[in-house]
């Protein structure tokens, strides 16, 4: 390669001005083109720029295995331990601990020093890794790092162009690199031919159209074959011709190499494009004594390198000019021999599916079986790659194989994982029309689709009955289905035959279970047992960790249970925690299914925090992630509409109304229980008393519930002049009370309700406040929008309103704000009050910039920031989450009129001087 970076000035310019600036925070570059168009050689001088800035340079790049290879790229360039590189373990828990292990040693490093990281070739890299370097630059965009991330935009997988649509949005830079223009490849002529070029030698030179590897190429063939001339300073062709080098391409320069040698190549070629010493010397079944002088003149070629560890081709292209010299059929039984070794030479399950799917033929039964076992290695990290391992599979067996009823039932379950709920039912439903399936294999299939917990909870219980009708199932599977009957049939609010199963299973299947503590957590929780729910779900824990079973799915479906407890027990900070934590755990893992249940909870906490346009966004995820069918999406549901009311977002609730039409034909019995809340709701938005009566006649939904649903059915209950409705309602808020009494936003809410009944004014500003210190503006605001009503002095109601706007503007109610301004015109009273942003951090009625303008929540973590804490230590001191930190920093960065956390300490300190 020319020594110098010829043609790509102004991409040199803008890495040399992000690394300058690296000082005041870190940021994302992105470097794309098609191949041999000098991403690499442009991450090689970005790595020369970074070590002359004195920063600290990770950098790696992905493997077209990559594909199958969760987060191979990350742990190669920042030294993660390895994960996952075996069958067995538990991969998930592994990956994203890698991930958090990434974000812990970049932390530290940039304490000390600028960090840069380079990753080459990310088109070839898996979902997983994508996802977690959307967390990883999200979490470090505060801190002195600086990711560059080159790709090739016509292989880049969806979810890698997803991510760059993102960091574009979120500012990073995108250089897209053309071709060389005509002085760029003169220059580099030049330098590599001794001389400028001349007229003959720039025309063959036109026809690289501006490739540098092509450039490369051209030049390095013309030397080999002598066919450049150097006279009167300049450098010519001898003949205006092709070398050998590119018109015959690899096939000649592995002539060039002996027979030995030429084996190397292809064999390292069918191994990937990277393979160990040991794995090369199994496949050629040579000893590596043997293989030392081939290896050597294979690397003296040009092809490979060595790093100590493993020989790589130089270039992907390299590699597959090798392939392609290979005869088909040929090429196709060495890949076979290539899963073989791999197998046994310690190769990844994603290096043996790659090479099994490209080579297996039907009736390659140890091939299927070899990658059941790899596509539930890789499932708890990519299900999407899984599920098509899955497939390719059952491809290589007939309908009659024993071995085919468990690869449709792990295939169906990971499509589920993978987000793609109805084509995994589909997909299951297909194969159990089968007619030679035994009782037991029909038994597994509709037991995968009994535990997708994204379908329908009815849709869930049918298929449970169905097994359990089916004669001849062995006692061990019956006992399994009876398990997931019990808890699909608590979800689905069917709570009398939910307790009768739950006596069938403690009478005839012995000993508690991990599962079945888990079905009866689920139980308490939709019955409102909520302590007994959090107690359960400890002890399913525990038995799950006893029983060594600790997958991910498992461990989701509890800790969704405890996330739903703590909610309804008004511990929002805890639930939104434990949501943000396990949600972006499911993202980093492709665990789509996993990713809209934590997203529900989110939602609906951000909701009650009244970070509106968090909590839209969230949740507008959760519905367009769709088909909705779990109950938790019913929830979601009844939480977007309130969230696009406050919004004063007409499009959204078109649209919330049209799904709720949806789900009350085709919804399980939970689902349709909020769908009825939410259309009671609405009418009670509109004033509408029919459609109140209508709908509240069902009552609030239990599970999952809500803290602030109680006061929401009093309103209700006294628009409708229902007593009995009422009396309903104050029931509930005192039960709910009961479970944690000393709980904030449960105390205020049966404080609300209570107040509601018998129109006591004091107390409903009681409320209001105790609301507004828990941290629930929106409930906060409406008990003062109901005090207003309460009182009949004018003063006390203008103070009221007036207290009632400033909740709502701190959420960025836009439609509360207006309904309360037009109330305090009514009483000649105008307000210049605009919305604070959806992370509910604006105060209303302050200042627009300046401290004074900052929340107390922003000030808090302002200082903190400002005294030299990282966003972890300023969430460890004030209990938050570092998503919520970030937040509050961020807004607080705006109306501070600060870009950097050096000019946020000078801002601090002129304060305090000031103070």
């Amino acid at each position: 390669m020319p020594h110098r970076l010829h043609g790509r000035d102004a991409e040199r310019a803008a890495i040399a001005g992000r690394l300058a600036a690296l000082v005041d925070g870190g940021g994302v570059i992105l470097a794309d083109g098609s191949a041999g168009l000098g991403k690499t050689r442009l991450l090689a001088e970005a790595r020369e720029l970074a070590s002359d800035a004195g920063a600290t340079v990770a950098a790696a790049g992905a493997e077209p295995r990559d594909r199958l290879v969760p987060l191979g790229v990350l742990r190669a360039a920042l030294g993660a331990p390895g994960a996952g590189d075996d069958l067995t373990g538990d991969p998930a828990a592994q990956r994203l601990q890698i991930i958090r292990d990434a974000e812990h040693r970049l932390r530290e490093a940039a304490a000390a020093a600028p960090a840069v990281v380079l990753l080459d070739d990310l088109q070839w890299a898996d979902a997983g890794t994508i996802a977690g370097l959307r967390f990883l630059t999200s979490r470090l965009a505060a801190a002195p790092v600086l990711w560059l991330l080159a790709f090739r935009p016509g292989e880049a997988s969806p979810e890698l162009r997803a991510a760059a649509t993102a960091w574009e949005a979120a500012g990073a830079p995108r250089l897209t690199l053309e071709p060389l223009a005509e002085t760029a490849v003169a220059a580099a002529l030049a330098e590599l031919a001794g001389a400028p070029p001349g007229p003959e030698l720039l025309t063959l030179a036109r026809r690289a159209q501006g490739s540098p590897f092509l450039l490369v190429e051209l030049l390095r063939g013309l030397q080999e074959e002598r066919a450049i001339r150097i006279a009167d300073g300049v450098a010519e062709v001898a003949a205006p011709r092709l070398p050998a080098r590119i018109r015959e391409t690899m096939r000649v320069r592995l002539r060039r190499l002996g027979p030995a040698s030429r084996d190397v190549a292809r064999a390292a070629a069918v191994l990937g494009r990277s393979c160990s010493f040991a794995q090369l010397s199994a496949m050629l079944d040579l000893a590596p004594s043997v293989l030392l002088g081939p290896v050597d003149a294979v690397i003296a070629a040009d092809l490979l390198t060595s790093d100590g560890a493993a020989l790589s081709f130089r270039h992907d292209l390299l590699r597959q000019a090798v392939l392609d010299t290979i005869p088909a059929a040929e090429r196709r039984a060495l890949l076979r021999h290539a899963a073989d070794v791999l197998l046994t030479a310690g190769g990844t399950p994603s290096d043996v599916a790659a090479a099994l799917v490209a080579s297996a033929d039907a009736g390659d039964r140890d091939a299927a079986a070899t990658l059941l076992t790899a596509a539930r290695t890789l499932g708890p990290a990519d299900p999407a790659a899984a599920a098509r391992v899955g497939r390719r599979a059952l491809e290589l067996i007939d309908a009659t194989d024993p071995l085919r009823a468990p690869l449709v039932a792990e295939t169906a379950l990971l499509l589920h994982a993978a987000g793609h709920d109805r084509e995994a039912l589909a997909f299951a439903e297909q194969a159990l029309q089968d007619e030679d399936l035994t009782a037991e294999q029909e038994g597994e299939i509709l037991l995968r689709v009994a535990e997708m917990l994204g379908l329908s909870a009815d849709v869930r219980t049918a298929h449970g009955r169905r097994a359990l009708a089916l004669p001849g199932l062995s006692p061990g599977l019956a006992a399994r289905h009876r398990v997931r009957l019990l808890a699909n049939l608590a979800v689905s609010g069917d709570h009398a035959e939910a307790r009768a199963v739950a006596e069938t299973i403690r009478v005839q299947d012995g000993p508690p279970t991990g599962a079945r503590v888990r079905a009866l957590a689920l139980l308490a929780c939709a019955e409102g047992d909520l302590r007994k729910t959090l107690v359960l779900c400890d002890e399913a824990e525990r038995l799950a960790h006893e029983a060594d079973d600790d997958d991910q799915r498992v461990l989701d479906e509890i800790g969704l249970m405890r996330g739903d407890a703590l909610a309804a027990l008004g511990e929002v900070g805890a639930a939104l925690e434990l949501a943000e934590r396990a949600a972006a755990g499911a993202r980093i893992t492709r665990q789509a299914w996993a990713e809209r249940m934590w997203d529900s909870v989110r939602g609906r906490q951000l909701l009650v925090l009244g970070r509106l346009d968090e909590a839209h966004t969230v949740l507008q995820r959760v519905i367009d992630a769709g088909p909705l069918g779990a109950t938790g999406d019913g929830a979601a549901l009844v939480a977007y509409l309130r969230v696009v009311t406050h919004l004063g977002d007409a499009a959204g609730r078109e649209r919330a109304l049209a799904l709720a039409d949806d789900l009350l034909r085709e919804g399980s019995r939970g689902v349709r229980h909020h769908v009825g809340w939410m259309l009671t709701l609405d009418a009670f938005f509109r004033g509408d008393r029919e459609g109140m009566r209508r709908g509240a006649a069902a009552g609030v939904p239990r599970f999952p519930s809500e803290p602030g649903d109680a006061p929401r059915l009093a309103r209700v209950a006294a628009a409708l002049g229902d007593p009995a409705l009422m009396d309903q309602a104050v029931g509930l808020a005192r039960e709910r009370a009961a479970c944690a009494p000393h709980t904030p936003v449960l105390w205020g809410s049966k404080t609300h309700t209570e107040a509601i009944a018998s129109g006591d004014a004091a107390a409903m500003a009681a409320a209001a406040e105790h609301l507004l210190a828990a941290g629930a503006p929106l409930a906060a605001a409406i008990a003062h929008e109901d005090r207003a009503a309460a009182v009949t002095d004018r003063d006390a109601r203008i103070a009221a309103l007036d207290a009632a706007l400033q909740a709502y503007a701190s959420a960025g109610a836009v439609a509360d704000l207006a309904r309360v301004r037009a109330r305090l015109r009514d009483l000649g009273e105008r307000r210049r009050v605009t919305a604070g942003p959806a992370t509910g951090d604006a105060a209303a009625l302050a200042p627009a910039a300046g401290w004074g303008a900052l929340t107390e929540a922003q000030r808090a973590v302002a200082a903190l920031a400002a005294a030299g804490l990282t966003n972890r230590q300023v969430g460890e001191r004030l209990h938050l989450s570092p998503n919520t930190v970030g937040s509050h920093l961020r807004e607080a960065y705006n109306k501070l009129g600060v870009h950097s956390r050096v000019e946020l300490m000078r801002a601090h300190q002129d304060a305090l001087h000031h103070a």
